[in-house]
């Protein structure tokens, strides 16, 4: 077997990203900071997480500015659930504030908000847009055929729709 040829040339970004595994590589790319923009002489890069509805209404162009809108109101007040119940933000102001009611209030808040966003999808569609928009996968982590694909995707579209017009968008 030949070995393989030994590359010189300068990594593109320099830093700590992690694990180089092809697990934690799936979904990130390296992005140059915004602070050191144009002013990088180290090329330091930082490791983001691809945003599927990001990628799907500007690179694919299969979903329109008001699907987008919807299933980013979805994503924020689910991940506003996550980490209420997770006690994130409630952890720092639990010495500060010996009432309970606030943070029952904050959590009802943020179901509330979720539920708004998700009252108008139907049951049967709900499964696509939990996988898109909860937890940031693409619609073929799921389905294996392109007729599944396709008809998914029409789900997804179909549901954003209904929840932007409940949203008011």
């Amino acid at each position: 077997m030949a070995r393989k040829s030994v590359t010189l040339s300068t990594p593109p970004w320099n830093g700590d990203h992690g694990p180089d595994t092809a697990a934690q590589r799936t979904g990130t790319t390296l992005v140059e900071p915004e602070a050191l923009r144009g002013n990088n002489p180290n090329r330091i890069a930082t490791k983001r997480r691809e945003n599927v509805l990001r990628r799907m209404h500007m690179q694919d162009g299969s979903l329109t500015m008001r699907q987008y809108q919807a299933g980013v109101e979805i994503q924020e007040a689910h991940e506003e659930c996550e980490a209420l119940s997770s006690g994130g933000p409630l952890k720092e102001q639990v010495d500060c504030t010996p009432v309970p009611d606030r943070f029952i209030e904050r959590q009802v808040d943020a179901q509330s908000r979720l539920k708004v966003a998700m009252g108008s999808i139907p049951n049967n569609m709900r499964l696509s847009v939990e996988v898109v928009c909860w937890y940031n996968l693409p619609l073929s982590s799921y389905t294996t055929r392109r007729a599944e694909r396709e008809a998914e995707l029409k789900d997804l579209q179909a549901a954003l729709d209904m929840s932007a017009d409940g949203l008011g968008y």
